[in-house]
């Protein structure tokens, strides 16, 4: 989701859709989540390799 919502214009509303109708809410709680443990350091490694993945597609 937070790949999502970094790579693309999707609103949280757009991308709860494609995760199986899941509330813009929850969308909005788990990318702040991400976004936290992102700083903390401890998701970096792993999320810029799926972005650079992503964005190689």
């Amino acid at each position: 989701m937070t790949l999502l919502r970094r790579l693309s214009d999707l609103s949280y509303r757009e991308i709860g859709q494609m995760f199986g109708g899941v509330d813009y809410a929850a969308v909005a709680q788990r990318v702040r989540r991400t976004e936290r443990s992102d700083a903390a350091g401890r998701l970096r490694q792993p999320l810029q390799a799926l972005q650079q993945k992503c964005q190689s597609v």
